[in-house]
């Protein structure tokens, strides 16, 4: 999708983690995966294949976040909207295949998805 605000206050506790890369080195493919710090996912837009790791990858048109906060927003806050999967076994992982003009590529989207089954997501 167009990536997820990983950061926003009804997701962060859904997010998945990559912890070899949380817990590695900043600049090093840790898990050997292909994507350098990958902490929340991939950005695979164009074949650009980046990790994501910082607020340069946030969702710039909101879809994606809106879409994982139908899924996993915290419940019982009161903010925002709750989502409908159990937060004791959902993670959200950020799997950017869309860029900031509504575009991708199905090839970008099955490098995601590649990436996804890789990591056991």
């Amino acid at each position: 999708d167009t990536g997820v605000r990983w950061n926003h206050e009804d997701l962060r506790a859904v997010m998945w983690r990559n912890e070899k890369e949380v817990n590695g080195q900043p600049g090093v493919d840790d898990d050997g995966n292909g994507l350098v710090d990958d902490v929340y996912g991939g950005d695979f837009i164009d074949g650009r294949d980046l990790g994501i790791n910082d607020d340069s990858t946030l969702d710039p048109r909101g879809h994606g976040t809106h879409c994982a906060g139908i899924i996993g927003a915290t419940r019982k806050n009161g903010k925002g909207v709750a989502g409908v999967a159990n937060p004791r076994i959902v993670r959200i992982v950020d799997l950017r295949f869309i860029n900031e003009y509504d575009r991708g590529y199905s090839s970008d989207a099955a490098r995601a998805t590649e990436y996804g089954l890789k990591m056991g997501v």
